[in-house]
C-alpha cells in the first residue's frame, strides 16, 4: 500500500524533468516514510514554540543521540544542496534560552531557504515526539557564522520542557482561518493541519489555490507583518519550506497521491507560486 503514496517531479536546471518511482524511493528512505511519517503527523497538533525550558533536567546522553541520528535522515526539499548542522550548548550562541541549539548551515544555492525549513521542520515534529521542546530562532548569532565552507542560516533552540506536548485546544492558537489563505476547494483535514505551521513573527506568509486537481502553493511577502521588508523574503522563504514539510506530511497521512513540482520563482514579485501538486485522490 505504502508504496503507491506518490511521486516527485523535479523542475532540473537544464530544462528536463526528472520523474522518481517512489517504490524505489522508498526503499531508500525507509527509515523516514515506513518508520517515521506515521509518527511525526499526529505532532503538527501537539509541537509548540517552547520559549521555557526545564534546565533542571538536561537532555540526556540517549536523547542527544536519538536526535542526532534522526538528522542524519532528514529528508531535503532538493536533493543537491549540501546542508550541515552544529548542536551547540546555548552559550555558545547569542540565545537566551534553550539547553541547546542547533545551529543551521547550508550552501546558497535557489530555494536553499525553502530546503533548510523543509527539512528541519521534520526535525521540530521528532522533538515533539520526544516530548522536547524547540523554537525556530532567527536572531540570534552563533560562535561560528562559517562551518565547513557554509554559511549559518538559523538556529533551533532545544531542551527538555516541565510539562508534556500533548495535542492543543486548536481554538486558542493564533493562526488565520482556513479561507483567509486558501482559495477553491478545500481539503478539510489537510488544510485544519497545514494551518498550524509556524512561521517568523507568526507571519503565515502562504496562499494555497486549488481547482481542477492541482493544488498551488504561493509565498506572500507583502503579508503583514512586523518583519522589516527587507527580511521578509529570506524569513518567508523559510517559512515555506515549514509549511511545505507540513502540508505533504497531511497528503501523505491521508492517503492522497500527488506530483510535485518546483517552480521557478521570481522573488523580487510581492507573492509569486513556490510549489505545484498534481493531486490523483485518495488511495482506497
Amino acid at each position: 500500500m505504502y508504496l503507491r503514496l506518490f511521486f516527485f517531479i523535479l523542475f532540473l536546471k537544464n530544462g528536463i524533468i526528472q520523474l522518481i518511482d517512489i517504490s524505489t524511493f522508498l526503499l531508500e528512505k525507509e527509515f523516514w516514510f515506513m518508520s517515521n511519517w506515521k509518527e511525526l503527523y499526529p505532532m503538527i497538533n501537539c509541537r509548540r514554540s517552547s520559549r521555557k525550558y526545564d534546565l533542571s533536567n538536561p537532555l540526556s546522553k540517549d536523547q542527544l543521540s536519538e536526535i542526532t541520528d534522526f538528522i542524519k535522515h532528514l529528508e531535503p526539499l532538493v536533493e543537491d544542496i549540501r546542508v550541515e548542522y552544529r548542536l551547540v550548548e546555548r552559550k555558545k550562541t547569542t540565545c537566551r534560552f534553550g539547553e541547546y541549539v542547533l545551529v543551521i548551515y547550508s550552501e546558497k544555492k535557489p530555494r536553499y531557504l525553502n530546503n533548510v525549513g523543509y527539512m528541519f521542520e521534520q526535525f521540530d515534529l521528532f522533538c515533539a515526539k520526544m516530548n522536547i521542546g524547540t523554537c525556530w530562532h532567527g536572531l540570534g548569532k552563533p560562535d561560528l557564522k562559517e562551518w565547513h565552507g557554509l554559511e549559518s542560516v538559523i538556529m533551533i533552540t532545544l531542551g527538555n520542557v516541565s510539562s508534556k506536548i500533548e495535542e492543543r485546544d486548536l481554538t486558542k492558537i493564533k493562526r488565520k482561518d482556513v479561507q483567509a489563505f486558501w482559495e477553491g476547494d478545500i481539503i478539510e483535514e489537510v488544510s485544519r493541519s497545514t494551518r498550524l505551521s509556524p512561521s517568523a513573527c507568526n507571519s503565515q506568509p502562504w496562499q494555497v489555490k486549488q481547482d481542477n486537481g492541482v493544488l498551488r502553493v504561493y509565498q506572500n511577502n507583502k503579508n503583514k507583518s512586523i518583519i522589516p521588508k527587507k527580511y521578509r523574503n529570506f524569513y518567508h522563504s523559510i517559512d515555506l519550506g515549514i509549511f511545505l514539510c507540513i502540508l505533504e506530511l497531511s497528503l501523505i497521512n491521508h492517503g492522497i497521491e500527488f506530483n510535485r513540482v518546483i517552480e521557478e520563482v521570481n522573488i523580487f514579485e510581492d507573492i509569486y507560486l513556490v510549489m505545484s501538486y498534481q493531486l490523483d485522490g485518495l488511495i482506497n
